[in-house]
């Protein structure tokens, strides 16, 4: 049973914006399209275990994207399996062209011709197991065998290993419930009564911290570089222009009453759910203060403050895109 469940991740959406509200000669535009790839591949690795989840009992509790503090350092989790007798922690990869892993803990894998080295999945997921077991300690609750594991996902790419002792630790994603089932034989003690993993598996929720991304400082970009103005659904150019009520594209034509919309989600994205009339003014590319009351208007948007210290607070536009 999930208990808690993939969303789509919401850092992707802000890398979205951040890269369509851009330059396309900005100097880190490629370095935002490529962390957007990276963390896609990622979403897709995390996605395709959903499936494979579904042949297991009903008994087992499973937690997708778990991040959790261990008194030390925040760690995350792809995905947690709690059973009565042993917690398994799965790293999701979507990993292409047939990548190693060498003698020295890293992974290699040829983009674009080069050898690109980095941390090794089978790394990664025994340090989370270290953190884990330090958090279960942490927090009072009687050790439980912890078993890492690393699911590889692409249909056609093979993992090569150096270190043969690290194929038992792997699986392909289409494989895990008969992969599960192995693991399973190796533990036979019961250690979690119902009543424990009960309060075990509700403390994982609660303390649960979602990495708060903040895509601007995070790539020292300024406001002053985003590109402002409502953009064109049908050829992206920006800014459109507001005409009797509607958005109008100079380029193409195309008319929208609620273009702005999306201009809004961006914002809200990029730099928060608390706007002005003039950062809307600003961000939308138009000067008519009445336009701006009006839309605020239309929007039922929240107004809260006084005087010039008004501030309005944007709701949520669909900020977790679909799969």
């Amino acid at each position: 049973m999930i208990y808690k469940p993939l969303t789509f991740p919401l850092r992707i959406c802000k890398l979205q914006a951040l890269a369509k509200r851009l330059p396309y000669t900005y100097d880190k535009y490629e370095i935002i399209q490529t962390e957007i790839k990276t963390r896609t591949y990622g979403y897709k690795g995390e996605k395709s275990l959903e499936y494979p989840f579904s042949f297991l009992p009903d008994d087992f509790r499973i937690f997708f994207d778990l991040r959790l503090h261990n008194g030390t350092h925040f760690f995350q989790i792809d995905a947690l399996i709690v059973t009565s007798k042993f917690l398994l922690v799965v790293e999701a990869k979507y990993l292409s062209k047939s990548p190693l892993v060498d003698n020295n803990n890293q992974l290699i894998q040829d983009l674009d011709g080069q050898p690109k080295g980095s941390l090794s999945p089978f790394t990664q997921v025994f340090r989370q197991r270290d953190q884990l077991e330090q958090w279960i300690a942490t927090h009072g609750f009687p050790q439980v065998p912890i078993y890492p594991l690393v699911a590889s996902s692409h249909p056609t790419s093979v993992i090569r290993i150096e270190d043969p002792s690290y194929a038992k630790f792997l699986t392909r994603t289409d494989a895990l419930p008969e992969k599960i089932k192995e693991i399973q034989k190796l533990f036979k003690e019961e250690v979690y009564t119902k009543e424990t993993i009960e309060l075990f598996t509700g403390l994982l929720l609660k303390n649960h911290q979602p990495f708060e991304f903040k895509p601007l400082p995070y790539f020292n970009i300024s406001y002053n570089s985003l590109r402002k103005g409502v953009i064109c659904s049908k050829c992206d150019f920006l800014p459109m222009l507001r005409r009797h009520g509607t958005w109008f594209c100079p380029k193409c034509n195309h008319t929208c009453k609620e273009a702005h919309l999306e201009a809004l989600r961006d914002y809200t994205l990029l730099i928060g759910d608390e706007i002005t009339s003039r950062g809307l003014r600003d961000f939308l590319a138009f000067t008519s203060a009445d336009t701006a009351k009006r839309l605020l208007s239309a929007c039922n948007i929240k107004r809260f403050g006084g005087g010039r210290g008004v501030k309005y607070r944007l709701p949520d536009y669909n900020r977790i895109s679909p799969d």
